[in-house]
């Protein structure tokens, strides 16, 4: 990626607007990721859901329990880069008097995420208990909680898209060009 930001700009407001393009593309980069797995998960959830199998299954639902941690350190990762890289970009670049205010939208995207991570909490947590003592829990609520965690980080992916990507228009057209040319 350092070699992409090497080229001669005009300026350094044009530098800037580099910076968010190639921000735009590791967003979509890492969101399509992020929904493959999380399609991944749903529907292992869903099999085992269909099947229930979760109480004669802990090894299925202790797989689970593993792939929902992997998603949740990419999710933090994504999340943590997100806060330190790309919204104080978008701030600096869209802040603007005559406009909503682009900070208050990118903080309500994550309470949607805040949301989600307890979901994922509560399905750690009745799945921890339900691998320790299966015959007290039954797999419907345990699932739905994962489920539902899915539902939400989907639809805070999709909302951040819907927010994020449309502020790529206003950037000049030569930074697109220019961008595109390197990749």
């Amino acid at each position: 990626m350092t070699e992409l930001l090497s080229y001669p700009l005009d300026s350094g407001a044009e530098q800037h607007a580099a910076e968010l393009v190639l921000a735009f593309d590791r967003l979509g980069s890492e969101h399509r990721a992020l929904y493959e797995k999380i399609d991944d998960l749903q529907s292992a959830a869903c099999r085992l859901q269909k099947t229930h199998e979760l109480i004669t299954r802990p090894d299925v639902l202790k797989q689970l329990k593993e792939d929902t941690l992997l998603l949740l350190a990419e999710l933090n990762d994504h999340s943590e880069w997100e806060d330190t890289e790309l919204f104080p970009l978008l701030t600096a670049h869209f802040q603007q008097p005559n406009r909503p205010d682009t900070a208050t939208s990118l903080w309500m995207l994550e309470k949607d995420y805040e949301l989600a991570a307890a979901y994922f909490r509560l399905f750690l947590n009745e799945a921890e208990q339900c691998c320790i003592h299966p015959e007290k829990y039954g797999e419907g609520d345990c699932l739905e909680q994962l489920l539902q965690a899915c539902r939400l980080v989907k639809g805070h992916l999709q909302m951040e898209e819907e927010t994020i990507f449309p502020l790529l228009a206003e950037l000049p057209e030569s930074i697109h060009r220019g961008i595109r040319r390197r990749f």
